[in-house]
């Protein structure tokens, strides 16, 4: 079997059974920047800046079709809901909660509020709404 081989498919590089990798909501949100380019986490409700190693909550949501997930709104402690309160059918949706941590990007000298720490407090699956 030569370069050529593998180049028309007939070395098994084109099978369909490749495995897919899986993570949990956890993992995926892990260090995902918060701030937009303001570098401020605001509470949706309250306003309140949520700062580094502060406790934030989050509701994020993934469309079936889509393949990332989308923080749409953050929330401090006291404002954080405890459930997913309307849920939408066809997007899985959560309510995560974490701290506010820094991503650093040497090289460009900048710093981002990310989040770390992740767990989940609340989720509802594409099927409910």
């Amino acid at each position: 079997m030569n370069h050529t081989d593998c180049l028309e498919g007939q070395c098994g590089a084109d099978r369909s059974d490749y495995r897919v990798a899986s993570a949990s909501i956890e993992q995926i949100l892990t260090g995902l920047v918060l701030d937009e380019e303001s570098g401020v986490v605001r509470c949706c409700v309250c306003d309140a800046v949520i700062g580094a190693t502060d406790i934030v909550f989050g509701y994020a949501a993934r469309c079936v079709e889509a393949a990332a997930w989308n923080v749409q709104r953050l929330y401090c402690l006291g404002c954080a809901p405890a459930t997913v309160r309307s849920p939408t059918l066809g997007v899985t949706e959560a309510i995560v909660g974490g701290r506010v941590g820094t991503r650093s990007c040497p090289t460009e000298r900048t710093h981002r509020s990310c989040l770390v720490e992740v767990t989940l407090r609340a989720y509802s699956p594409p099927t409910e709404g």
